[in-house]
C-alpha cells in the first residue's frame, strides 16, 4: 500500500472534483457511453450537463470509469496517520 500525498494531486484535478461535486448537487452530473478517440473503444464517461447561451444542452466529459475492477487496477492508498 502507498501513502496518499495530496501535494502531488494536480490543482486542476482538485478544481474538476469541486466542479463535479457542485454539478452533483445541482443535478447536472450524468453518465453516458462514448467512443475513446485514440482507441475506438467504448467507455462509460462521467459528464456535466450545461446549458449554452443558445439554450442548448451540451455534455462536458470529465473522465471515464475503469472497464476492469478498479480494486485490481490500482494500489489502494493508505491514509496518513496523525
Amino acid at each position: 500500500m502507498t501513502d496518499i500525498d495530496q501535494s502531488k494531486v494536480p490543482a486542476h484535478h482538485q478544481q474538476w472534483l469541486e466542479t463535479m461535486i457542485q454539478a452533483g448537487i445541482n443535478g447536472d452530473l450524468g453518465l453516458m457511453r462514448g467512443k475513446k478517440t485514440a482507441t475506438g473503444e467504448y467507455r462509460s464517461i462521467l459528464v456535466i450537463k450545461q446549458q449554452t447561451e443558445e439554450d442548448e444542452i451540451e455534455l462536458l466529459p470529465l473522465g471515464h470509469f475503469a472497464e476492469d475492477n478498479p480494486f485490481e487496477l490500482y494500489d489502494p492508498p493508505v491514509l496518513p496517520t496523525a
